[in-house]
């Protein structure tokens, strides 16, 4: 998978999603994982699958590296030809912990593919990075 399946098609629309909404609202690992479905695969930084166990890794790490790494939703888009493929844009506002000290400001999208009922999230990923500073 490469970074640009993370940008939505021109296509795209904006639309509603409770369960994305859901997702970035959760700050415990357990909450994220009551939204995953039983054959959820996370797509990493080099596009590799990984199971939702290295997603879990992958928190903890943003977690002990800045403040609340946590993205504020700003959007979810779709291409309705393709419903189960949402698109998340999110912005991180955060504080780095290591090194010299400095604000990060970081929007990304994501793609997202839910179940056809809308209720789990089968993928997350890829991720790209459409903007950042850091001051």
């Amino acid at each position: 998978m490469r970074d640009s399946d993370a940008l939505p098609p021109p296509a795209a629309v904006p639309v509603e999603s409770p369960l994305i909404e859901r997702l970035f609202a959760t700050r415990e690992w357990v909450e994220t994982e009551a939204l995953l479905a039983e054959d959820f695969a996370w797509f990493d930084e080099r596009g590799k699958r990984r199971r939702a166990k290295h997603l879990q890794s992958a928190t903890r790490w943003a977690e002990a590296a800045v403040e609340d790494p946590h993205a504020t939703l700003e959007t979810i888009v779709a291409d309705l030809e393709e419903p189960t493929v949402l698109y998340a844009r999110g912005r991180t506002r955060t504080r780095a912990l290591y090194r010299a000290e400095c604000d990060i400001d970081t929007i990304m999208w994501t793609r997202v593919v839910i179940t056809s009922c809308g209720t789990r999230i089968r993928e997350l990923g890829p991720s790209i990075v459409v903007g950042r500073r850091q001051t």
